[in-house]
């Protein structure tokens, strides 16, 4: 469970820090996931809303967190939810905003990226990393640094629902 991260430091390191945090959480093996709020200075976390969270990013004065339960959620600098939209389901995962026009998100179930415009989060193309379309290198997280897109997978050979699954990727 989530309290499990906050323990990962010394008492001595947990004293040493005064970062606030907004983390995203999955729902997983029966624990509910979430946004949490986690203040480290207090060692405190509180739980903003419930839900398969995924990703988080922020553009300009609103933060957009991705889940499987709402598609994308909007909240305030104040953690007030502003709005949601809802953009399908693709076992979304990661989540990036580019240069505040392409909002780019990780379709897991269908070993894609999509390509979304932004704000107002319209499919306009993908990338392939296969020409399957269903999950088998298992994408996850995404990162854009300059112009270039990273992207973590369980598997880059693609055997990530196979017995011969080795964590390739």
């Amino acid at each position: 469970e989530f309290p499990m991260l906050l323990n990962k430091l010394s008492s001595e390191e947990m004293c040493r820090l005064t970062t606030r945090l907004l983390v995203s959480a999955t729902t997983d093996a029966g624990v509910e996931g979430g946004l949490y709020y986690v203040d480290l200075e207090n060692n405190e976390y509180h739980r903003i809303l419930s839900g398969d969270f995924r990703g988080i990013d922020i553009c300009g004065d609103l933060i957009y967190a991705v889940s499987l339960t709402f598609g994308i959620t909007v909240l305030d600098r104040n953690l007030n939810i502003v709005g949601t939209i809802g953009i399908g389901d693709y076992d979304f995962h990661g989540f990036r905003i580019y240069k505040g026009e392409y909002a780019l998100i990780t379709e897991t179930s269908r070993d894609a990226v999509g390509i979304y415009s932004f704000p107002d989060f319209k499919r306009i193309r993908e990338i392939r990393i296969t020409e399957s379309t269903e999950d088998h290198h298992h994408i996850n997280v995404l990162q854009i640094i300059g112009d270039s897109v990273l992207i973590s997978m369980f598997s880059q050979s693609g055997s990530f629902k196979t017995p011969s699954f080795n964590m390739d990727g």
